[in-house]
């Protein structure tokens, strides 16, 4: 049931129109009338489009009132439950469903589609949270990681790819995730990929990246020398503040900021029984880091890490 957004729709009126519409809403719940559910979820089964392989739907319930249909159709797809009734979303949160219930009107929807690309994503661990909030496109080089990642079947769309030559249309990505890729590239490789990333994202879009913090590992001893490779041979350079904010400054992108992360990683890391442990204990150090670094306002430029935000320019 949804109500409309009319400005004289209000006080008393509005009251009166929310409680009208729970209690319709829950007597049709409670309804014991052989037709209500089996009609609905042959109607819904029929008119559902198929979800693409590896992927899961996202419904929209337009006007869900209690979510009756919304708590039908959480079975097969991810369900946004939205109406302009608080006293029926109420009732729907009540049916422990994954629903995800928003109060807004129908004449002034607040969606729309984010589209997210894992760049390096190597076997999908970030990508795997990311699903849970876009849609999420997942590129790598590499076919064995990508098997990996297909592995979790989690809604991401798997794409193997040079990040030096993206296959996407200017301007169809909203934003752009880089875990600890661009510190494995060559110099040259790394500005050749912040122009494409540039070019895929939309005006306004954002682009997040990591890279080694050199000034932390170097204090710690984690690493011996900026440009090396690890005993697997992998190539690898760490970055100060102030060659990131360089590289940054040859781009087109803008609003640049440098943060610290991982504090409690590099210390740890030369350190070969508090490493094992720091691995052990995983994401259980976080709170660490942000007390450290949020709470505290300590080590601000610290960490193992530099995280990278910055913006593409909106359109004029």
């Amino acid at each position: 049931m949804l109500a409309s957004a009319d400005s004289s729709f209000a006080g008393d009126a509005r009251k009166r129109w929310d409680e009208g519409a729970a209690v319709y809403d829950a007597r049709h719940v409670r309804s014991r009338s052989r037709w209500f559910g089996p009609v609905e979820r042959r109607m819904y089964r029929s008119l559902m489009p198929p979800a693409p392989a590896g992927r899961r739907l996202r419904v929209l319930d337009a006007g869900c009132g209690t979510g009756v249909l919304s708590a039908y159709l959480a079975a097969h797809a991810d369900v946004v439950s939205l109406d302009l009734s608080a006293a029926s979303l109420a009732m729907l949160r009540a049916r422990r469903a994954p629903l995800a219930p928003v109060q807004a009107d129908l004449g002034k929807l607040p969606f729309r589609d984010v589209r997210v690309l894992d760049a390096g994503c190597g076997t999908g661990v970030l990508s795997a949270y990311l699903a849970a909030h876009a849609d999420v496109v997942s590129l790598d080089l590499s076919a064995a990681s990508l098997a990996m990642l297909r592995a979790r079947r989690a809604p991401l769309a798997p794409v193997q790819a040079d990040l030096g030559k993206l296959p996407f249309r200017t301007g169809s990505i909203d934003a752009v995730v880089s875990n600890v890729v661009l510190p494995h590239l060559p110099d040259d490789l790394v500005a050749r990929t912040l122009d494409e990333l540039h070019a895929a994202l939309r005006p306004g879009g954002t682009l997040v990246f990591t890279v080694f913090n050199w000034e932390t590992m170097r204090r710690f001893r984690a690493f011996p020398t900026p440009r090396g490779r690890f005993p697997s041979g992998v190539y690898y350079r760490a970055y100060t503040a102030a060659e990131v904010r360089s590289l940054m400054a040859a781009t087109p992108f803008r609003d640049v900021r440098v943060l610290g992360l991982g504090a409690v990683y590099a210390f740890c890391q030369p350190r070969r029984g508090l490493h094992q442990l720091y691995h052990r204990l995983g994401w259980a150090t976080m709170p660490i880091e942000y007390v450290l670094q949020r709470g505290l306002g300590l080590l601000a430029r610290a960490g193992a890490y530099l995280v990278v935000v910055a913006r593409k320019a909106p359109e004029p």
